[in-house]
């Protein structure tokens, strides 16, 4: 009898151990669902971000739409944070495990939105969106020191010494990169000047400085910079050269393709730039998305997201138009 109740005994523990290792064995597999949010001012080729986040997490062994899947919403029409306050419940919506917020304006309704339920949220911007420490933020701060910006500027015209940057008004990341270009420009002893992208303005900032610097701008509105450059013979650098199609979405889709058909590009016209731009500086998206794939990494192995300290991502593409270099005489200390 004693012997019979201790093999019931040892059966019931056994089904119990058999069921908990079950349980920790489908908790292991689950997916991690992830939700990206992007605005306006997180700037072009979002798409190269999640093709950085997606390969740095099948590096670290995870598959994607087997241990995470994804779904995204995105405004690349407004410029205010009410006006994309929308994308914060949006991305809510699924529950997710975690919302990646490309975009300072993203991060804002992101963090707001994420706040009760504390579901972390990983931002990349130009500017920190923690006024204080948060125990469910943490990011990547990719704005480029503006001493950074005039020193590519100078290397490649080494007589430089005055430069217009022409804005959208309105931008507040224009503000700020201006803001700190005129410290650095103090240090290198570069006369900084600034414009706002109406044609007359650029004209004539054109007629006063050695070269114009844009970043932050339309399609459009590049192409009508660029030809008051190559009016006036003044050299034009681009921060950034490809333009996203502007449009609001919101989709499911769990696929990078799917994704990249969201943001499918619109490039400005390639004869006007190449008549015109001197050379093109942009961030590294693909590297950017690299890196914060290894945030995403951490979130799924457990660690909150309030310890990851926010990290700064400087890694620049420089491309250089040679034949206008030369064209201009700009004697280039870079050489192809």
């Amino acid at each position: 009898m004693i012997a019979k109740k201790f093999l019931v005994l040892l059966l019931f523990i056994t089904i119990v151990a058999l069921a908990g290792f079950v349980v920790l064995k489908i908790y292991s597999h689950q997916s991690f669902s992830i939700a990206i949010i992007h605005t306006v001012d997180a700037g072009p080729d979002n798409f190269k971000v999640a093709q950085g986040v997606v390969a740095e997490l099948t590096d670290q062994g995870y598959q994607q739409n087997k241990d995470f899947y994804w779904s995204y919403s995105g405004d690349g029409v407004h410029t205010t944070v009410s006006e994309v306050s929308w994308l914060g419940p949006q991305a809510m919506q699924g529950s997710p495990n975690a919302i990646l917020a490309l975009g300072a304006m993203a991060a804002e309704v992101a963090i707001a939105s994420a706040s009760a339920s504390q579901v972390p949220v990983a931002f990349v911007a130009s500017s920190n969106p923690i006024e204080n420490p948060s125990v469910n933020v943490t990011g990547i701060l990719t704005c480029v020191l503006g001493e950074a910006q005039i020193n590519y500027l100078k290397e490649i015209q080494p007589n430089l010494k005055s430069l217009g940057v022409v804005y959208e008004q309105g931008s507040h990341n224009s503000q700020l990169e201006i803001e700190d270009m005129k410290i650095a420009a103090q240090k290198l002893k570069i006369r900084l000047f600034s414009s706002t992208t109406t044609i007359d303005s650029v004209q004539k900032l054109a007629a006063n400085v050695d070269a114009l610097f844009v970043d932050n701008v339309s399609r459009d509105t590049l192409e009508k910079i660029v030809k008051v450059g190559i009016a006036s013979k003044t050299p034009v650098y681009v921060a950034n050269m490809e333009f996203v199609l502007k449009d609001s979405h919101a989709d499911n889709n769990t696929t990078l393709a799917a994704f990249e058909s969201k943001m499918s590009r619109i490039t400005p016209n390639m004869e006007i730039m190449h008549q015109g731009v001197v050379a093109t500086i942009s961030i590294d998206k693909y590297a950017l998305g690299r890196q914060l794939g290894k945030i995403v990494a951490r979130l799924i192995r457990g660690e909150q997201s309030g310890e990851i300290p926010v990290s700064s991502f400087t890694k620049q593409q420089i491309s250089v138009n040679y034949e206008l270099v030369e064209k201009l005489g700009l004697e280039s200390g870079v050489k192809p």
